[in-house]
């Protein structure tokens, strides 16, 4: 049997937590172990809606997860401020106040940050990770008449917030244009399906793309490429990956070569098993997956057993692994591409089904806020 843990913290108030939250609770109190929950942010952004709220189809209250009323229902202390540092060796979570809580056992949900190398000289560049910060810059929208704004990083992030934005642009009648600037000779490397549904998609809506080009300084109004060429740029936005979080990443874990810690078939860290990983603040021993919500949320259930197990003295459990996941690009307008395995599929009847599957997550987490029956799903 396994020692049974007087305290646990779960840092960060990501996907995974928010959906393990509750379960995690109940097995702590039954085997009296305290619970904390730490995060800067009370509410936290549900990425899945992230692109629709940037297009203007819903509002911003209508994706945010609220952790207190959860916290205080399950009985879990939450504790709001952003943790700066962990110490590996004596199992402590460094706060901003410089209070440090020890932990038996720590849970990591604290997703990643954009990866933000484009050099600012007065630019208005904004990443979109994190997103609360991305979501009110985006409030700053509101009064301006006519607006070029490029997209940094031409992934399936970057296309969906390029298309997002210029229905946000068109709907609010704005003059301007959004366009796309990538690194890559082609949009969605890797998944030249999805690329060539997306194209006539960009082309009808009027996106260009300036691929096969690295963003290298964004100066007032305008954005510098590699080749020496300027173009017009009154906001830029980067959607360029993530990176860890620089507490992760200094903290002394075993990583892969971008500092995101690895996490084994347990959800535990390779190198220190008293800490679990899941979500984008993280990366797969086996071998790299891509930073995707879809990931975050499969992880729930197994962090919520194996946090069960560990209060129980019991053995953890395995998360499966499939990675054929799916990926639906929202075209701003009620209308959707999804993607999986190589098979493309479009149309508003796309669209319904992410926009039903997006509000029953949402529904889900406000039914469990509130205590009543049918939260969300493990």
């Amino acid at each position: 049997m396994r020692p049974r843990p007087r305290h646990l913290v779960l840092l960060g108030a990501g996907h995974t937590h928010a959906l393990a939250l509750e379960p995690i609770a109940k097995a702590a109190a039954a085997h009296g172990v305290n619970v904390k929950l730490v995060s800067g942010e009370s509410v936290m952004p549900y990425s899945g809606m992230l692109p629709g709220t940037a297009a203007g189809l819903y509002s911003k209250q209508e994706m945010l997860l609220d952790f207190t009323p959860l916290a205080k229902r399950c009985g879990v202390d939450f504790i709001q401020e952003n943790a700066i540092a962990l110490d590996l060796q004596r199992r402590l979570v460094q706060l901003e106040s410089g209070q440090k809580l020890p932990y038996d056992y720590l849970s990591v949900n604290v997703g990643g940050v954009s990866r933000a190398e484009l050099a600012e000289e007065g630019g208005d560049v904004m990443p979109v990770k994190p997103a609360l910060p991305f979501l009110r810059w985006l409030e700053g929208w509101q009064n301006v008449r006519s607006m070029s704004c490029a997209v940094v990083g031409a992934g399936v992030a970057g296309v969906e917030m390029a298309l997002a934005l210029d229905a946000r642009l068109r709907r609010r009648g704005r003059r301007g244009g959004v366009y796309l600037v990538g690194s890559g000779r082609d949009i969605t490397p890797g998944m030249p399906r999805f690329a060539a549904s997306l194209r006539p998609l960009l082309a009808r809506r009027g996106i260009s793309q300036l691929l096969g080009l690295r963003a290298t300084a964004a100066h007032p109004g305008a954005l510098a490429l590699e080749d020496g060429s300027e173009h017009r740029a009154d906001r830029v936005v980067l959607c360029t990956g993530v990176r860890p979080w620089p507490g992760l990443r200094e903290a002394g874990f075993e990583t892969d070569a971008r500092g995101f810690p690895y996490f084994n078939q347990w959800l535990q860290s390779v190198s220190h098993p008293d800490v679990f990983l899941s979500g984008d603040c993280a990366a797969w021993h086996r071998h790299p997956l891509p930073k995707s919500g879809v990931f975050a949320v499969r992880q729930a259930r197994t962090l919520a057993r194996n946090m069960a197990a560990l209060c129980a003295g019991a053995d953890l459990e395995s998360w499966s692994c499939d990675e054929r996941h799916l990926s639906i690009v929202c075209s701003g307008e009620r209308h959707a591409v999804a993607h999986r395995a190589g098979r493309v599929v479009a149309g508003r009847l796309v669209w319904r089904w992410k926009d039903w599957l997006d509000r029953r997550f949402m529904d889900g987490f406000a039914r469990d806020s509130r205590g009543a029956a049918g939260g969300p799903s493990l």
